[in-house]
């Protein structure tokens, strides 16, 4: 009978982790959701159900935005993460709230929710706190936060030399998806003519500190060789 139970319970909590996602994209539509809808996910405790309505959607409907201010609270970073985020898009009026309510939380592994809270302050604050961000990119942090700093750049559109130099150093990192970031990141941002200058200098400044390897590895992976 105990078996039974907890397979009837599994079965549940999966109908309603479908449900929460099923939300999640005719929110994403920004279909207007009947009352019982917005009932469920006011009434909805399980972190795995709540993560599944918020995977889908960065639109929230007013009457699931002091819900989602809730969820900041979980004892789940995952969710911290998404929320924070999807608050700030849909209630920007009360952006600075929740970044003062979420300043200092690092997060997981990658940290998380500060590289997040950061590329929302420097989006939604002109550049605040954009050095914190840059040193995320830099060796002396985890593969992981290195990856989602240069993604977080990349959406700000932000180069200078110590990116660029944090930027290329991954290429020459054993970890491949590191690598990968690092390279599609000075590729993607070297479409523009001045970040391609200031990766194009980088290299030339820098280049013969590099072996002929790195050099090649460099070239390969990016395009960029030292110029006279």
């Amino acid at each position: 009978e105990a078996k039974v139970a907890l397979k009837m319970a599994d079965a549940h909590l999966l109908h309603r982790i479908e449900y929460a996602r099923i939300l999640g994209e005719l929110a994403a539509s920004k279909t207007k959701l009947l009352e019982e809808e917005v009932l469920f996910l006011k009434y909805e405790r399980n972190l795995d159900v709540i993560k599944s309505f918020l995977e889908q959607t960065f639109y929230i409907q007013p009457e699931l935005l002091s819900k989602v201010e809730d969820w900041l609270e979980l004892p789940s970073y995952e969710i911290k993460e998404k929320a924070l985020m999807r608050l700030c898009i849909n209630d920007r009026e009360n952006a600075a709230t929740y970044l003062a309510a979420t300043d200092g939380i690092q997060g997981t592994f990658g940290h998380n929710v500060r590289v997040n809270w950061l590329f929302l302050n420097i989006a939604l604050n002109n550049g605040e706190n954009q050095e914190e961000l840059v040193a995320f990119s830099s060796p002396a942090y985890d593969f992981f936060t290195r990856m989602s700093a240069f993604g977080a750049l990349e959406q700000l559109g932000i180069v200078n030399d110590q990116i660029a130099a944090n930027a290329f150093g991954s290429l020459l990192q054993g970890n491949r998806k590191l690598r990968n970031a690092g390279r599609d990141f000075i590729k993607t941002m070297s479409e523009d003519k001045a970040s391609n200058k200031v990766f194009q200098e980088w290299i030339n400044r820098n280049g013969q500190l590099l072996l002929t390897d790195e050099l090649k590895t460099v070239e390969q992976l990016t395009g960029f060789i030292p110029k006279d």
